[in-house]
């Protein structure tokens, strides 16, 4: 129990570390926590990646009485974390509104809390089948909102895609009038990863074509 509680202590001036890779950690104690990892099945994660919280839950882990599975079931929750972590980071809100448009959620993603878009971002980059993501993200949205495609396979409709973003951005034109090379010179505007002036301007670029 002592080890424990002392091993804790070490541990505590880490928490306060950065987001996605451990600060001035004790040598002994990142050469355990790769013992642990190596030794539990996870040789494959680069301990150089571990945040100081995660070094110091699976340090604390390893040096507790808790079984094997207890001790695994411990490191895969903390290796978890960091996962969700950099999803909270990844997920903004733009990413998001792709992700909603090709989805066919009439849903404007700068309504939605942190909290909402990082779910979002999780569940729509999860494996797994195709409904038990949108399932994922229908339960992370406000009550009620449904998806306006029918199926699945409407998912690849990129016209549909393309109306919700005519509409988000304050256009009327009806995505079924257009071409198919303003289709997809809309949507590759749109994914462009620029500010909303310029998806704006290359936008109306497409729809003067």
């Amino acid at each position: 129990m002592k080890r424990i509680v002392l091993a804790a202590a070490t541990a505590l001036p880490l928490m306060a570390g950065t987001a996605f890779a451990y600060t001035d950690a004790p040598a002994s104690m990142v050469s355990s926590v790769k013992n642990m990892l190596e030794t539990s099945g996870f040789a494959n994660v680069d301990v150089e990646t571990l945040t100081d919280a995660q070094l110091s839950s699976i340090y604390i882990t390893s040096n507790s009485e808790m079984s094997p599975n207890e001790k695994k079931n411990q490191i895969e929750s903390a290796l978890k974390q960091d996962a969700k972590m950099r999803a909270s980071d990844n997920a903004t809100v733009d990413s998001v509104q792709l992700i909603l448009d090709r989805m066919g959620y009439k849903v404007d993603a700068s309504t939605l809390t942190q909290s909402q878009i990082t779910e979002i971002y999780i569940a729509a980059n999860s494996d797994g089948m195709a409904s038990d993501r949108r399932q994922a993200i229908e339960s992370a949205l406000p009550s009620g909102t449904t998806s306006t495609m029918a199926t699945d396979a409407d998912m690849n409709s990129m016209t549909m895609t393309v109306q919700n973003i005519l509409e988000r951005h304050g256009f009327t034109q009806k995505a079924s009038d257009l071409t198919d090379a303003q289709i997809a010179e809309i949507y590759l505007a749109a994914t462009s990863g620029q500010g909303n002036s310029d998806i704006k301007l290359g936008i109306e670029s497409a729809l003067q074509k």
